[in-house]
């Protein structure tokens, strides 16, 4: 019986230490289904599957054929770049590198 004060008190001090916490927000994932060339009928499967992965697994997802959007400053804002089933030369030099 004599725990029970001690535990409340516990949740209480860790509640008040974590008010100021914020959680991390979910991890952000470009999708880049941008063909010049042969264009395979599997993307927009690809692209549901992975839409739903990321519902499920609580990560956010970009999708663009744009490949301006892929600079460095705009990479910044991603965990990770997931290319599904790119053909044909897309990206220019400079984008290769960043």
């Amino acid at each position: 019986m004599n725990r029970h004060p001690r535990l409340l008190a516990g949740l209480l001090v860790t509640g008040l230490l974590c008010q100021g916490c914020q959680p991390s927000p979910p991890p952000r994932l470009l999708l880049f289904t941008k063909t010049a060339g042969f264009r395979h009928s599997s993307i927009a499967t690809g692209k549901a599957a992975i839409l739903k992965l990321g519902a499920e697994h609580g990560f956010l997802i970009d999708n663009t054929e744009d490949a301006n959007r892929i600079t460095e400053d705009s990479l910044r804002n991603y965990a990770a770049v997931i290319f599904l089933h790119t053909t044909g030369p897309m990206l220019e030099r400079r984008q290769q590198v960043d």
